[in-house]
């Protein structure tokens, strides 16, 4: 009786471990904040200066690399993303893949120390 409970309660617990892994990061939206909780595993911000970028890939200094998303290219808000320019992106994890959801420009402002 005791093996059988055992054995019960660990094919329960191997469920449940299962499907907290199980979430689908493709209908997260990670642009909007705050992200859903199911979504928190997705999603992520990163902050940097660009050290390559052209219509696929964004690399930043801090050694983050992003595939740029459908919504996202080199020119985003009339603005030509520059090598050097302080930005903050919004991607979504999907398998190893960082994808760039957002890239946003970060004012002078936003860079100075406090």
């Amino acid at each position: 009786m005791r093996v059988a409970k055992c054995l019960l309660w660990c094919v329960g617990l191997l469920l449940m471990a299962s499907s907290v892994r199980a979430v689908d990061c493709s209908t997260c939206d990670c642009v909007h904040l705050p992200c859903p909780p199911n979504c928190k595993s997705c999603c992520g911000i990163s902050r940097g200066r660009i050290e390559f970028v052209n219509d696929s890939t964004l690399k930043l200094d801090n050694g983050d690399t992003f595939v740029m998303g459908k919504s996202v290219s080199a020119k985003n808000e009339n603005q030509e993303k520059e090598i050097g320019a302080n930005v903050t992106v919004y991607f979504k994890k999907l398998g190893d893949a960082k994808v760039a959801e957002k890239v946003a420009t970060q004012s002078k402002a936003d860079t100075a120390p406090k």
